[in-house]
């Protein structure tokens, strides 16, 4: 894994992804 893609991760877009990952493994 490069440093530049962890900061590039790092967006609104990706948070809310991972929230939905969350979600539909909690459901």
């Amino acid at each position: 894994m490069h440093r530049t893609w962890m900061r590039s991760a790092w967006t609104p877009q990706y948070l809310m992804y991972q929230a939905s990952l969350r979600k539909g493994k909690d459901h």
